[in-house]
C-alpha cells in the first residue's frame, strides 16, 4: 500500500475574497476523492483563518520537505503592487515589498525548492505585465513540475504571445469554479444563512464594485425595471470585500429606498454560494460569483468596465460572449435573456458544465500520479 500523500495547497485567501478561499477547498475534495488518507494543507501569503480552517502563511524561507507536493492553486499568478488592492491588504500585515515593487506574484518562490519533490500551478490565469523581472518567467516554467493555465489568452501570455508556438507543458484546463458547488455539499455544515438573511423569492443576484453615482443611478434603474416587469426580487451580494463591493452596493440600496436589498457582508464563502444557488440567474462583475451559478446551471452574465483576459477566456469557452458585457444599460437586456434561459431547457449549460467537471476530474487524476511517480 502506497503511503498517503501529504501536499501543500497554496492561495490567496487571505485577501477575504470569494473565489480565492475556495480553491484550495476544490483541491482537497479532489485529491482525496482519489487518496482519501491525504494530508492537505492549506497557506497563503499570510496567516488566515475562513470558516473552521486555517491557512498557515508561507515562508520562502522554511523547509517544506515533509510535502509530497505544492501546488499553487486558482487565480491569478502576477498581481501589481497597486495601490488599490495588494499594498492595503499586505502592508497592514507587514509583508515586505520589493523596493521597485515590480509585479510579480509573492509566492512564486517555492518554484525553486530543491527539497521537494513536486510544485505545480493548477488552473492558473496569467496576466499580461511589461515589467516582470526579466527571465523570471522562464525560470519558472523550467522548475515546475506540472503547469495549467485555466484559457488561451493565459497560455500565449506565458509563450511570450508566439501565435505559431505552442508548449506542451503549459496545458489548458477549465477554471477550479466549476467545482465551488461541490465543497458547499462537502461543508454543509457551515452553509446554514436562515438565521443571518431572509431571502424573498424568486430572486436573482446582482453584484458590481468601483461604480460612479452616474453608474448607480443606472444601474438602480435598469434593476428596478427587472423587479418590476419580471416580477423577480433583487438581492445585493457582496463577494469581493478587498475591493469593498459593499460600500458600492449599498449606495443602489440607499438610490432604490430600500427597494432593492443589500445582504449583510459577514456570510462566509460556502453562505455566499448557497446565496448563488438559489438565485433565478446572476449578473455579477465577479468571475467566480458568475462561474459559480454557472457550474449549478443557473444563468449567468457578467458587466464589467474592466474584461481582462479572465472574463473573455472564460465566457468565450462557453460560447456565452453576448452574456460578457462593460455596460450597465444591459442589465435589463441581460435580465430578460437570462430569464428566458432559467426557464427553458438547460441543456446546454448542464453539458457544459458536465463536461468541465469531467476535464477537472482527469487533471487530478494526472495530477495524483504524477506526484506518486515523482516521490
Amino acid at each position: 500500500m502506497k503511503n498517503p500523500l501529504k501536499i501543500a495547497v497554496l492561495s490567496f485567501a487571505d485577501i477575504d475574497n470569494f473565489g480565492d478561499i475556495l480553491f484550495a477547498h476544490v483541491v482537497e475534495g479532489e485529491i482525496k476523492k482519489i487518496d482519501n488518507h491525504a494530508t492537505i494543507d492549506f497557506f497563503s501569503p499570510t496567516d488566515y483563518e475562513h470558516a473552521d480552517r486555517i491557512y498557515k502563511s508561507f515562508d520562502c524561507e522554511e523547509d517544506y520537505s515533509e510535502y509530497d507536493a505544492i501546488l499553487l492553486a486558482g487565480g491569478e499568478v502576477i498581481h501589481f503592487y497597486d495601490e488599490r488592492t495588494w499594498l492595503p491588504i499586505y502592508e497592514k500585515r507587514g509583508f515586505s515589498f520589493p523596493d521597485d515593487r515590480r509585479p510579480s506574484d509573492i509566492i512564486w518562490k517555492f518554484h525553486d525548492k530543491k527539497q521537494v519533490a513536486y510544485k505545480a500551478w493548477l488552473s492558473v490565469g496569467v496576466r499580461e505585465c511589461k515589467e516582470i523581472e526579466d527571465g523570471l518567467l522562464e525560470k519558472v516554467i523550467q522548475d515546475l513540475d506540472f503547469i495549467s493555465v485555466r484559457g488561451l489568452l493565459s497560455k500565449k501570455i506565458l509563450e511570450k504571445k508566439e501565435f505559431n508556438f505552442y508548449d506542451r507543458k503549459i496545458r489548458l484546463t477549465p477554471d477550479l469554479g466549476w467545482l465551488f458547488p461541490e465543497t458547499l455539499t462537502r461543508n454543509s455544515h457551515l452553509s446554514s444563512i436562515s438565521h443571518i438573511v431572509e431571502l424573498e423569492e424568486p430572486y436573482i443576484i446582482f453584484q458590481t464594485n468601483n461604480i460612479s453615482d452616474d453608474d448607480c443611478q443606472l444601474i438602480t434603474k435598469e434593476l428596478m425595471k427587472v423587479k418590476q416587469n419580471l416580477h423577480l426580487n433583487i438581492v445585493l451580494l457582496p463577494v469581493i470585500r478587498p475591493w469593498d463591493d459593499l460600500s458600492y452596493l449599498k449606495k443602489i440600496e440607499h438610490c432604490s429606498k430600500g427597494s432593492i436589498k443589500c445582504l449583510p457582508n459577514n456570510l462566509n464563502a460556502f453562505q455566499i454560494m448557497k446565496v448563488i444557488l438559489g438565485a433565478k440567474f446572476v449578473i455579477s462583475s465577479s468571475l467566480h460569483c458568475a462561474l459559480t451559478a454557472l457550474a449549478a446551471d443557473i444563468p449567468a452574465g457578467l458587466i464589467n468596465k474592466w474584461q481582462g483576459s479572465k472574463l473573455q477566456d472564460i465566457f468565450s469557452q462557453q460560447f456565452r460572449m453576448d452574456f460578457l458585457s462593460s455596460d450597465y444599460n444591459d442589465i435589463y437586456y441581460f435580465s430578460e435573456r437570462l430569464a428566458a434561459e432559467s426557464k427553458s431547457d438547460k441543456e446546454i449549460l448542464s453539458s457544459f458544465s458536465s463536461l468541465m467537471r469531467l476535464h477537472l476530474r482527469k487533471l487530478f487524476q494526472d495530477l495524483v500520479s504524477d506526484i506518486r511517480n515523482s516521490t
